[in-house]
Protein backbone atom coordinates (compact mmCIF):
# COMPACT_ATOMS: atom_id res chain seq x y z
CA UNK A 1 0.00 0.00 0.00
CA UNK A 2 1.16 3.35 -1.24
CA UNK A 3 0.23 5.16 1.66
CA UNK A 4 2.38 3.50 4.31
CA UNK A 5 5.31 3.35 2.28
CA UNK A 6 5.34 6.72 1.37
CA UNK A 7 5.33 7.49 5.63
CA UNK A 8 8.69 5.93 5.68
CA UNK A 9 10.07 9.55 3.26
CA UNK A 10 9.69 12.88 4.20
CA UNK A 11 9.21 14.02 0.47
CA UNK A 12 7.38 11.49 -1.37
CA UNK A 13 5.24 12.13 -4.33
CA UNK A 14 2.07 13.68 -3.95
CA UNK A 15 0.79 13.07 -7.28
CA UNK A 16 0.51 9.13 -6.24
CA UNK A 17 -2.51 10.82 -3.95
CA UNK A 18 -4.41 12.33 -6.81
CA UNK A 19 -7.61 10.13 -8.57
CA UNK A 20 -6.87 10.24 -12.26
CA UNK A 21 -10.43 11.48 -12.85
CA UNK A 22 -9.32 15.14 -11.12
CA UNK A 23 -9.67 17.55 -13.90
CA UNK A 24 -6.73 20.12 -12.78
CA UNK A 25 -4.48 20.21 -10.41
CA UNK A 26 -3.24 23.43 -8.89
CA UNK A 27 0.70 22.85 -7.81
CA UNK A 28 2.91 25.03 -5.74
CA UNK A 29 6.67 24.02 -3.78
CA UNK A 30 6.38 27.82 -2.32
CA UNK A 31 3.20 28.49 -0.73
CA UNK A 32 4.33 31.31 1.25
CA UNK A 33 6.02 33.04 -1.42
CA UNK A 34 2.70 32.73 -3.63
CA UNK A 35 0.80 33.81 -1.07
CA UNK A 36 2.49 36.44 -0.48
CA UNK A 37 2.46 37.23 -4.38
CA UNK A 38 -0.85 36.98 -4.60
CA UNK A 39 -1.96 39.73 -1.80
CA UNK A 40 0.57 42.01 -3.79
CA UNK A 41 -2.03 41.98 -6.93
CA UNK A 42 -3.64 45.40 -7.22
CA UNK A 43 -6.79 43.22 -7.60
CA UNK A 44 -6.73 41.55 -3.99
CA UNK A 45 -5.38 44.86 -2.43
CA UNK A 46 -9.02 46.26 -3.63
CA UNK A 47 -10.59 43.00 -2.23
CA UNK A 48 -11.25 40.78 -5.33
CA UNK A 49 -10.00 37.20 -5.53
CA UNK A 50 -10.70 34.27 -7.08
CA UNK A 51 -13.20 31.97 -5.47
CA UNK A 52 -12.66 28.44 -7.37
CA UNK A 53 -11.22 26.84 -4.28
CA UNK A 54 -13.16 26.92 -1.10
CA UNK A 55 -10.70 24.92 0.64
CA UNK A 56 -8.07 26.91 -0.59
CA UNK A 57 -9.25 30.21 -0.23
CA UNK A 58 -10.27 28.94 3.31
CA UNK A 59 -6.62 27.66 4.00
CA UNK A 60 -4.99 30.96 2.32
CA UNK A 61 -6.85 33.63 4.77
CA UNK A 62 -5.73 31.15 7.94
CA UNK A 63 -2.26 30.96 6.71
CA UNK A 64 -2.16 35.25 5.81
CA UNK A 65 -2.65 35.13 9.56
CA UNK A 66 -0.58 32.75 10.51
CA UNK A 67 2.17 34.18 8.72
CA UNK A 68 1.57 37.76 10.24
CA UNK A 69 2.02 36.14 13.37
CA UNK A 70 5.05 33.96 12.53
CA UNK A 71 6.15 34.66 9.09
CA UNK A 72 8.94 31.33 9.23
CA UNK A 73 6.54 28.93 11.07
CA UNK A 74 5.79 26.48 8.03
CA UNK A 75 8.45 23.89 7.04
CA UNK A 76 9.75 22.98 3.97
CA UNK A 77 7.76 20.27 3.75
CA UNK A 78 4.40 22.15 4.30
CA UNK A 79 5.32 24.46 1.52
CA UNK A 80 4.73 21.99 -0.81
CA UNK A 81 1.13 21.73 -1.63
CA UNK A 82 -1.17 20.24 -4.36
CA UNK A 83 -4.73 21.41 -5.08
CA UNK A 84 -7.02 18.69 -7.42
CA UNK A 85 -10.40 19.69 -9.10
CA UNK A 86 -12.66 17.15 -9.63
CA UNK A 87 -16.39 17.50 -11.37
CA UNK A 88 -18.80 18.80 -11.37
CA UNK A 89 -16.34 21.43 -10.58
CA UNK A 90 -17.99 23.66 -7.37
CA UNK A 91 -16.65 25.46 -4.87
CA UNK A 92 -16.29 22.23 -2.99
CA UNK A 93 -15.11 19.88 -5.27
CA UNK A 94 -11.20 19.86 -4.37
CA UNK A 95 -8.95 18.05 -2.47
CA UNK A 96 -6.08 19.34 -0.79
CA UNK A 97 -2.61 17.44 -0.09
CA UNK A 98 0.77 19.03 1.37
CA UNK A 99 3.80 16.97 2.77
CA UNK A 100 4.33 17.51 6.45
CA UNK A 101 7.72 18.06 8.92
CA UNK A 102 8.29 18.64 11.84
CA UNK A 103 5.64 20.57 13.91
CA UNK A 104 3.47 20.97 10.76
CA UNK A 105 0.92 18.42 12.81
CA UNK A 106 0.58 20.79 15.06
CA UNK A 107 -0.13 23.46 12.58
CA UNK A 108 -2.71 21.69 10.95
CA UNK A 109 -4.71 20.87 14.36
CA UNK A 110 -4.59 24.51 14.86
CA UNK A 111 -6.11 25.11 11.89
CA UNK A 112 -9.02 22.68 12.23
CA UNK A 113 -9.74 23.69 15.69
CA UNK A 114 -10.24 27.28 14.58
CA UNK A 115 -12.32 26.65 11.72
CA UNK A 116 -14.37 24.07 13.33
CA UNK A 117 -17.40 24.07 15.32
CA UNK A 118 -16.28 22.91 18.92
CA UNK A 119 -20.15 22.30 20.06
CA UNK A 120 -20.18 19.42 17.49
CA UNK A 121 -18.27 16.01 17.75
CA UNK A 122 -15.93 15.11 15.59
CA UNK A 123 -16.57 11.73 13.79
CA UNK A 124 -14.19 9.22 13.06
CA UNK A 125 -14.68 6.29 10.10
CA UNK A 126 -11.57 4.20 8.34
CA UNK A 127 -11.78 3.73 4.77
CA UNK A 128 -9.70 0.45 3.39
CA UNK A 129 -7.56 0.70 6.77
CA UNK A 130 -6.97 4.76 6.89
CA UNK A 131 -8.79 6.89 9.38
CA UNK A 132 -11.13 9.76 8.26
CA UNK A 133 -11.91 12.24 10.40
CA UNK A 134 -15.04 14.70 9.58
CA UNK A 135 -15.24 18.03 11.40
CA UNK A 136 -18.22 20.08 12.08
CA UNK A 137 -17.01 23.49 10.67
CA UNK A 138 -18.46 26.85 11.93
CA UNK A 139 -20.42 28.10 8.66
CA UNK A 140 -22.44 24.65 8.88
CA UNK A 141 -20.01 22.51 6.08
CA UNK A 142 -17.97 19.03 7.08
CA UNK A 143 -14.68 19.01 6.63
CA UNK A 144 -13.06 15.59 6.07
CA UNK A 145 -9.63 15.53 6.76
CA UNK A 146 -6.92 12.14 6.36
CA UNK A 147 -3.85 13.23 8.72
CA UNK A 148 -0.52 10.82 8.80
CA UNK A 149 2.46 11.39 10.46
CA UNK A 150 3.65 12.66 6.75
CA UNK A 151 0.97 14.00 4.59
CA UNK A 152 -2.28 15.61 4.35
CA UNK A 153 -5.32 15.22 2.55
CA UNK A 154 -8.25 17.04 3.45
CA UNK A 155 -11.32 18.17 1.45
CA UNK A 156 -15.36 18.95 1.97
CA UNK A 157 -16.47 15.71 0.14
CA UNK A 158 -15.36 12.87 2.20
CA UNK A 159 -16.18 10.66 -1.07
CA UNK A 160 -13.37 12.57 -2.72
CA UNK A 161 -11.29 11.24 0.14
CA UNK A 162 -11.82 7.95 0.01
CA UNK A 163 -11.20 8.55 -3.91
CA UNK A 164 -7.71 9.80 -3.28
CA UNK A 165 -6.98 6.13 -0.82
CA UNK A 166 -8.42 3.96 -3.61
CA UNK A 167 -5.93 6.09 -5.88
CA UNK A 168 -3.08 4.93 -3.11
CA UNK A 169 -4.53 1.21 -2.89
CA UNK A 170 -5.16 0.46 -6.74
CA UNK A 171 -2.70 2.15 -8.51
CA UNK A 172 -5.14 4.53 -10.44
CA UNK A 173 -3.51 7.31 -9.38
CA UNK A 174 -2.65 10.53 -11.90
CA UNK A 175 1.37 9.15 -11.45
CA UNK A 176 -0.29 5.66 -13.19
CA UNK A 177 -2.12 7.85 -16.05
CA UNK A 178 0.69 7.55 -19.03
CA UNK A 179 -0.53 10.95 -20.73
CA UNK A 180 0.21 13.10 -17.31
CA UNK A 181 3.11 11.36 -16.06
CA UNK A 182 5.11 11.81 -19.34
CA UNK A 183 4.38 15.46 -18.63
CA UNK A 184 5.04 15.60 -15.42
CA UNK A 185 8.54 13.71 -15.55
CA UNK A 186 9.91 16.41 -17.66
CA UNK A 187 9.40 19.12 -15.85
CA UNK A 188 12.03 20.84 -14.92
CA UNK A 189 11.74 24.10 -14.20
CA UNK A 190 11.33 25.13 -10.32
CA UNK A 191 8.55 28.01 -10.88
CA UNK A 192 6.36 29.92 -8.37
CA UNK A 193 3.20 27.48 -9.08
CA UNK A 194 1.96 25.23 -12.17
CA UNK A 195 -1.66 24.05 -12.98
CA UNK A 196 -2.53 21.02 -15.00
CA UNK A 197 -5.49 20.95 -16.92
CA UNK A 198 -7.33 18.10 -18.48
CA UNK A 199 -8.27 20.00 -21.65
CA UNK A 200 -9.79 17.39 -23.99
CA UNK A 201 -13.34 18.14 -23.24
CA UNK A 202 -13.08 21.85 -22.44
CA UNK A 203 -16.37 23.51 -22.04
CA UNK A 204 -16.72 26.89 -23.83
CA UNK A 205 -19.63 29.70 -23.47
CA UNK A 206 -22.14 30.92 -20.77
CA UNK A 207 -23.25 28.42 -18.09
CA UNK A 208 -26.49 29.15 -19.60
CA UNK A 209 -25.91 28.84 -23.42
CA UNK A 210 -28.11 25.94 -24.48
CA UNK A 211 -25.55 24.93 -27.42
CA UNK A 212 -23.28 23.42 -24.60
CA UNK A 213 -19.92 23.84 -27.02
CA UNK A 214 -17.30 21.93 -26.36
CA UNK A 215 -13.78 21.94 -27.31
CA UNK A 216 -10.45 19.45 -27.33
CA UNK A 217 -7.88 21.40 -26.90
CA UNK A 218 -5.09 18.54 -26.01
CA UNK A 219 -5.44 15.70 -23.51
CA UNK A 220 -3.42 17.78 -20.75
CA UNK A 221 -1.94 21.35 -20.44
CA UNK A 222 0.60 22.10 -18.20
CA UNK A 223 1.08 26.08 -17.08
CA UNK A 224 3.62 27.67 -15.13
CA UNK A 225 2.45 30.45 -13.06
CA UNK A 226 3.08 34.04 -12.04
CA UNK A 227 1.36 36.84 -10.13
CA UNK A 228 2.55 40.93 -10.35
CA UNK A 229 0.96 42.87 -9.25
CA UNK A 230 -1.20 43.89 -12.34
CA UNK A 231 -1.28 40.40 -14.28
CA UNK A 232 -1.50 37.05 -14.08
CA UNK A 233 0.75 35.30 -16.91
CA UNK A 234 0.64 31.27 -17.43
CA UNK A 235 2.99 30.20 -19.89
CA UNK A 236 1.81 26.47 -20.89
CA UNK A 237 2.86 23.23 -23.07
CA UNK A 238 1.02 20.31 -24.45
CA UNK A 239 3.02 17.93 -25.23
CA UNK A 240 0.36 15.28 -26.72
CA UNK A 241 1.03 13.29 -29.92
CA UNK A 242 -2.26 11.55 -30.29
CA UNK A 243 -3.76 11.83 -33.54
CA UNK A 244 -7.50 12.30 -31.87
CA UNK A 245 -8.67 15.41 -33.09
CA UNK A 246 -7.52 18.40 -31.00
CA UNK A 247 -7.20 22.36 -31.34
CA UNK A 248 -3.49 21.25 -30.59
CA UNK A 249 -3.41 19.26 -33.77
CA UNK A 250 -4.54 21.52 -35.80
CA UNK A 251 -2.45 24.09 -34.69
CA UNK A 252 0.66 22.31 -35.06
CA UNK A 253 1.34 21.94 -38.47
CA UNK A 254 0.21 25.97 -39.19
CA UNK A 255 2.92 28.51 -40.03
CA UNK A 256 3.20 31.41 -37.53
CA UNK A 257 1.51 34.40 -38.03
CA UNK A 258 3.85 37.63 -37.55
CA UNK A 259 2.46 40.60 -35.75
CA UNK A 260 -0.94 41.89 -34.16
CA UNK A 261 -3.79 42.88 -36.42
CA UNK A 262 -5.33 45.73 -34.78
CA UNK A 263 -5.13 48.27 -37.59
CA UNK A 264 -7.35 45.87 -39.22
CA UNK A 265 -10.06 45.61 -36.24
CA UNK A 266 -12.54 48.39 -35.17
CA UNK A 267 -11.26 50.34 -31.75
CA UNK A 268 -14.18 49.25 -30.10
CA UNK A 269 -13.58 45.40 -30.48
CA UNK A 270 -14.39 43.62 -27.32
CA UNK A 271 -12.99 40.43 -28.53
CA UNK A 272 -10.79 39.10 -31.58
CA UNK A 273 -9.25 36.04 -32.70
CA UNK A 274 -6.42 35.67 -35.24
CA UNK A 275 -5.55 32.28 -37.01
CA UNK A 276 -2.84 31.05 -39.13
CA UNK A 277 -5.15 29.02 -42.24
CA UNK A 278 -1.75 27.98 -43.90
CA UNK A 279 -2.27 23.96 -43.85
CA UNK A 280 -5.99 24.40 -44.11
CA UNK A 281 -6.77 21.01 -44.54
CA UNK A 282 -5.91 20.42 -40.71
CA UNK A 283 -8.09 23.04 -40.05
CA UNK A 284 -11.22 22.27 -41.70
CA UNK A 285 -10.56 18.70 -40.23
CA UNK A 286 -10.57 19.92 -36.71
CA UNK A 287 -14.16 20.91 -35.41
CA UNK A 288 -13.66 24.09 -33.44
CA UNK A 289 -17.71 25.09 -32.46
CA UNK A 290 -20.42 23.22 -32.71
CA UNK A 291 -23.29 24.74 -34.88
CA UNK A 292 -26.70 25.79 -33.81
CA UNK A 293 -29.37 23.17 -34.18
CA UNK A 294 -32.00 25.28 -34.72
CA UNK A 295 -32.58 23.74 -37.85
CA UNK A 296 -30.25 21.75 -38.50
CA UNK A 297 -27.15 20.49 -40.57
CA UNK A 298 -28.19 18.31 -43.46
CA UNK A 299 -26.86 17.20 -47.29
CA UNK A 300 -27.15 20.50 -48.56
CA UNK A 301 -25.28 22.28 -46.30
CA UNK A 302 -22.43 19.59 -46.22
CA UNK A 303 -22.42 20.14 -49.86
CA UNK A 304 -21.61 23.72 -49.46
CA UNK A 305 -19.01 22.88 -46.88
CA UNK A 306 -17.26 21.17 -49.25
CA UNK A 307 -17.72 23.80 -52.04
CA UNK A 308 -16.85 26.59 -49.50
CA UNK A 309 -13.65 25.08 -48.73
CA UNK A 310 -12.47 24.23 -52.26
CA UNK A 311 -13.01 28.10 -52.70
CA UNK A 312 -11.22 28.84 -49.50
CA UNK A 313 -7.85 26.53 -50.03
CA UNK A 314 -7.83 27.80 -53.60
CA UNK A 315 -7.95 31.46 -52.81
CA UNK A 316 -7.90 32.35 -48.83
CA UNK A 317 -4.40 33.84 -47.88
CA UNK A 318 -2.70 31.89 -44.70
CA UNK A 319 -4.58 34.34 -41.73
CA UNK A 320 -7.99 34.10 -40.57
CA UNK A 321 -9.50 37.24 -38.27
CA UNK A 322 -13.15 37.08 -36.70
CA UNK A 323 -13.92 40.10 -34.10
CA UNK A 324 -16.82 41.27 -32.52
CA UNK A 325 -17.22 45.17 -31.70
CA UNK A 326 -19.85 47.72 -30.55
CA UNK A 327 -21.00 49.92 -33.80
CA UNK A 328 -20.37 53.54 -33.76
CA UNK A 329 -24.06 53.82 -33.58
CA UNK A 330 -24.99 51.34 -30.19
CA UNK A 331 -28.13 52.76 -30.06
CA UNK A 332 -28.88 51.78 -33.75
CA UNK A 333 -28.91 47.59 -32.70
CA UNK A 334 -29.40 45.56 -29.10
CA UNK A 335 -26.37 43.31 -29.79
CA UNK A 336 -22.99 43.97 -30.87
CA UNK A 337 -21.46 43.37 -34.17
CA UNK A 338 -19.34 40.70 -35.70
CA UNK A 339 -17.28 39.97 -38.66
CA UNK A 340 -14.81 37.45 -39.99
CA UNK A 341 -12.25 38.88 -42.38
CA UNK A 342 -10.48 36.73 -44.70
CA UNK A 343 -7.17 38.09 -46.88
CA UNK A 344 -7.24 36.59 -50.36
CA UNK A 345 -5.12 35.49 -52.90
CA UNK A 346 -5.65 37.12 -56.61
CA UNK A 347 -8.75 38.78 -55.13
CA UNK A 348 -10.40 39.44 -58.45
CA UNK A 349 -9.84 35.65 -59.59
CA UNK A 350 -11.52 35.34 -56.11
CA UNK A 351 -14.43 36.77 -56.68
CA UNK A 352 -15.42 35.73 -59.78
CA UNK A 353 -15.50 31.93 -58.45
CA UNK A 354 -17.82 33.33 -55.84
CA UNK A 355 -20.12 34.88 -57.58
CA UNK A 356 -20.51 31.60 -59.66
CA UNK A 357 -20.92 29.95 -56.48
CA UNK A 358 -23.23 32.39 -54.99
CA UNK A 359 -25.36 31.78 -58.93
CA UNK A 360 -24.75 28.14 -59.19
CA UNK A 361 -25.82 26.88 -55.72
CA UNK A 362 -29.12 25.08 -55.53
CA UNK A 363 -32.21 26.21 -53.79
CA UNK A 364 -32.65 24.44 -50.79
CA UNK A 365 -35.98 22.49 -50.57
CA UNK A 366 -37.82 23.39 -46.95
CA UNK A 367 -35.13 25.90 -46.00
CA UNK A 368 -35.98 28.52 -43.42
CA UNK A 369 -36.28 32.09 -43.80
CA UNK A 370 -33.24 34.40 -44.78
CA UNK A 371 -32.33 37.22 -42.29
CA UNK A 372 -33.71 40.08 -43.45
CA UNK A 373 -30.97 42.83 -45.84
CA UNK A 374 -30.81 45.64 -43.00
CA UNK A 375 -26.99 46.93 -44.09
CA UNK A 376 -28.01 50.02 -42.02
CA UNK A 377 -26.84 52.39 -45.54
CA UNK A 378 -28.75 55.87 -43.41
CA UNK A 379 -25.89 55.35 -40.54
CA UNK A 380 -23.32 54.03 -42.22
CA UNK A 381 -23.18 55.63 -46.10
CA UNK A 382 -19.98 54.67 -47.38
CA UNK A 383 -20.30 50.96 -47.12
CA UNK A 384 -23.52 51.61 -49.84
CA UNK A 385 -20.40 51.29 -52.26
CA UNK A 386 -19.55 47.42 -51.37
CA UNK A 387 -22.13 45.14 -52.33
CA UNK A 388 -23.69 42.36 -50.23
CA UNK A 389 -24.71 38.72 -51.03
CA UNK A 390 -26.42 36.63 -49.04
CA UNK A 391 -24.73 33.42 -48.82
CA UNK A 392 -25.79 29.41 -49.06
CA UNK A 393 -26.46 27.77 -45.31
CA UNK A 394 -23.24 26.25 -44.30
CA UNK A 395 -22.00 25.11 -41.12
CA UNK A 396 -18.35 25.46 -41.89
CA UNK A 397 -18.23 29.67 -41.14
CA UNK A 398 -20.17 28.47 -37.73
CA UNK A 399 -17.50 26.46 -36.94
CA UNK A 400 -14.66 28.02 -38.07
CA UNK A 401 -15.47 31.44 -36.19
CA UNK A 402 -18.40 31.17 -34.16
CA UNK A 403 -20.56 34.23 -35.81
CA UNK A 404 -23.04 32.48 -37.29
CA UNK A 405 -26.69 33.10 -36.58
CA UNK A 406 -29.03 30.24 -35.93
CA UNK A 407 -30.27 29.52 -39.31
CA UNK A 408 -26.78 29.10 -40.78
CA UNK A 409 -27.20 31.73 -43.31
CA UNK A 410 -24.28 34.93 -43.54
CA UNK A 411 -23.99 37.79 -45.58
CA UNK A 412 -20.59 38.17 -47.40
CA UNK A 413 -18.49 41.20 -48.96
CA UNK A 414 -15.13 42.00 -50.75
CA UNK A 415 -13.22 44.76 -49.33
CA UNK A 416 -9.72 46.02 -49.55
CA UNK A 417 -8.29 42.21 -50.17
CA UNK A 418 -10.19 40.31 -47.95
CA UNK A 419 -13.57 38.63 -47.99
CA UNK A 420 -15.94 39.63 -45.26
CA UNK A 421 -18.35 37.13 -43.88
CA UNK A 422 -21.11 38.41 -41.08
CA UNK A 423 -24.34 37.17 -39.84
CA UNK A 424 -26.08 39.83 -41.02
CA UNK A 425 -25.59 42.59 -43.20
CA UNK A 426 -25.69 45.40 -40.65
CA UNK A 427 -22.54 44.47 -38.83
CA UNK A 428 -20.34 44.59 -42.69
CA UNK A 429 -21.30 47.96 -42.98
CA UNK A 430 -20.26 48.85 -39.03
CA UNK A 431 -17.54 47.25 -39.72
CA UNK A 432 -16.65 48.84 -43.12
CA UNK A 433 -17.50 52.36 -41.48
CA UNK A 434 -15.14 51.66 -38.48
CA UNK A 435 -12.07 51.29 -41.15
CA UNK A 436 -12.90 53.62 -43.16
CA UNK A 437 -13.04 55.99 -40.41
CA UNK A 438 -9.38 55.10 -39.00
CA UNK A 439 -11.08 54.42 -35.60
CA UNK A 440 -8.80 51.13 -34.97
CA UNK A 441 -7.79 49.43 -32.09
CA UNK A 442 -4.44 50.18 -33.06
CA UNK A 443 -5.17 53.24 -31.22
CA UNK A 444 -6.16 51.75 -27.97
CA UNK A 445 -3.35 51.53 -25.58
CA UNK A 446 -4.85 49.04 -23.17
CA UNK A 447 -4.18 46.60 -26.10
CA UNK A 448 -1.27 47.82 -27.15
CA UNK A 449 0.01 47.12 -22.92
CA UNK A 450 -1.91 43.86 -23.77
CA UNK A 451 0.27 42.93 -26.88
CA UNK A 452 3.42 43.86 -25.44
CA UNK A 453 3.28 40.42 -22.96
CA UNK A 454 2.97 38.31 -25.89
CA UNK A 455 5.28 37.25 -28.80
CA UNK A 456 4.86 38.48 -32.34
CA UNK A 457 4.77 35.59 -33.80
CA UNK A 458 1.86 32.85 -33.46
CA UNK A 459 -0.53 30.45 -34.56
CA UNK A 460 -3.50 31.34 -33.01
CA UNK A 461 -4.43 34.77 -30.77
CA UNK A 462 -7.50 35.74 -28.58
CA UNK A 463 -7.78 38.92 -26.90
CA UNK A 464 -10.74 39.61 -25.36
CA UNK A 465 -12.49 42.36 -22.68
CA UNK A 466 -14.08 40.23 -20.52
CA UNK A 467 -16.03 43.28 -18.82
CA UNK A 468 -17.65 43.64 -21.98
CA UNK A 469 -17.94 40.36 -22.86
CA UNK A 470 -19.73 39.04 -19.65
CA UNK A 471 -22.23 41.33 -20.81
CA UNK A 472 -23.38 40.55 -24.36
CA UNK A 473 -25.85 37.27 -24.91
CA UNK A 474 -24.51 33.81 -24.75
CA UNK A 475 -23.75 33.41 -28.18
CA UNK A 476 -20.93 35.63 -28.12
CA UNK A 477 -18.95 33.63 -25.83
CA UNK A 478 -18.11 30.98 -27.15
CA UNK A 479 -14.63 31.58 -27.89
CA UNK A 480 -14.12 31.65 -24.38
CA UNK A 481 -13.49 29.20 -22.36
CA UNK A 482 -16.56 28.56 -19.11
CA UNK A 483 -14.61 28.41 -16.37
CA UNK A 484 -13.94 31.89 -16.92
CA UNK A 485 -17.45 33.23 -17.35
CA UNK A 486 -18.39 30.94 -14.83
CA UNK A 487 -16.28 33.22 -12.13
CA UNK A 488 -17.48 36.60 -13.82
CA UNK A 489 -17.23 38.17 -10.67
CA UNK A 490 -13.33 38.12 -10.74
CA UNK A 491 -12.62 38.18 -14.58
CA UNK A 492 -14.73 40.64 -15.48
CA UNK A 493 -12.23 43.31 -14.04
CA UNK A 494 -9.62 41.52 -16.48
CA UNK A 495 -8.15 42.06 -19.96
CA UNK A 496 -7.38 38.32 -21.66
CA UNK A 497 -4.97 36.97 -24.02
CA UNK A 498 -4.45 33.53 -25.08
CA UNK A 499 -1.78 32.93 -27.33
CA UNK A 500 -0.93 29.49 -28.87
CA UNK A 501 2.81 29.19 -30.63
CA UNK A 502 4.71 26.15 -32.23
CA UNK A 503 8.03 25.17 -30.72
CA UNK A 504 10.03 21.71 -31.34
CA UNK A 505 6.54 19.96 -32.38
CA UNK A 506 5.07 21.28 -29.23
CA UNK A 507 2.37 23.64 -28.89
CA UNK A 508 2.78 26.04 -26.39
CA UNK A 509 -0.21 28.74 -24.85
CA UNK A 510 0.49 31.69 -23.12
CA UNK A 511 -2.30 33.65 -20.77
CA UNK A 512 -2.01 36.81 -20.13
CA UNK A 513 -4.80 38.39 -17.54
CA UNK A 514 -4.14 42.01 -17.23
CA UNK A 515 -6.29 43.88 -14.75
CA UNK A 516 -8.25 46.43 -15.84
CA UNK A 517 -10.45 48.42 -13.12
Amino acid sequence: MRVNSAEQHKDFDLYTLVPQDAVAVFETGHLVETLEAMNRMDCAKEGHRLQVSQLFSTLMTYLNSLMTEAPHTLSKQMNKVLVSFHNPCAETDQVLYCTLGTGDRELVERFIGKYSDPSFPVKTSHYRGQEISIYPMSNGQFLAVCLTRDFLALSFQKRLLERVIDASHDACALTDDDSFSTLHTNKLRDVEATLYVRARSLPMGQPSDTLHPVVNLSEWMEFDLKFTEQAIYAAGINHDRTSAPSLANALRPQQPVDGFPHKLLPRSSILYSHWSIADKDSLFAFQYLPVPDTYGANAYTEARDRELETFLKAYADSTLLTCIFQPRRADTTPQPCAVAIIPLKHEWEARQHFLSWLGNAPREIDAPPHPRFEPGYGYYPRSRAYRKYLMPRNTLTARMTGLTGNTLYGYACFYRGSLLIAPDAFSLSAYMDAIGRNDLLQASLLHEALASSLSPSYTNLLMADMGQVLQQPDGYARLLPTFFLRHADFFSRFMLAAQFTGQDGAVCTNLTLLYNP
